[in-house]
């Protein structure tokens, strides 16, 4: 066996370095471990000291947003996101969450009518509000759909 370092790589699909950093914890990584961890999205050829790659071939691959099958799914989880925005708002109205909704509900009519690209313009304009009360209500097409968003 080589007297070199042990190495230890775990793949944790999350949203958030938060989560990643819970996960690690979870498993008993030191903080060394967790401070030597990489956060990376996309494709990768070498992460972390001295890494290297070499005669490495890729394929990127355009991951489709949405499918054509949850498209009729977002428009329904849209419209319960919907309705619980709406329920949130008993405390008053706020330009900035009408500005939401709206967005939303324009989202769902396009979804609705099958134009994705419509419904994701409509996506791309709203916050953070939309993503909380779409995890709040288990709309998780539209959480994940938001989260794509986000991240470009």
């Amino acid at each position: 066996m080589p007297d070199g370092p042990r190495i230890r790589i775990i793949i944790i699909e999350a949203q958030s370095e938060t989560v990643v950093v819970d996960v690690l914890r979870e498993l008993g990584a030191s903080k060394e471990a967790i401070e030597n961890t990489y956060i990376v999205t996309g494709q990768i050829g070498a992460v972390g000291t001295n890494a290297t790659s070499g005669d490495s071939t890729f394929s990127q691959t355009k991951q489709e947003m949405i499918s054509n099958d949850d498209l009729i799914l977002l428009a329904m989880q849209l419209e319960l996101v919907q309705t619980a925005m709406k329920e949130h708002m008993v405390d008053g109205p706020s330009a900035e969450r009408d500005k939401e909704i709206n967005q939303v509900e324009r989202a769902q009519i396009a979804a609705a009518n099958g134009d994705k690209s419509g419904a994701l313009s409509h996506l791309k304009k709203v916050g953070t509000w939309t993503m909380t009360v779409a995890k709040e209500v288990s709309a998780e097409i539209v959480a994940r759909t938001l989260a794509r968003l986000l991240e470009r």
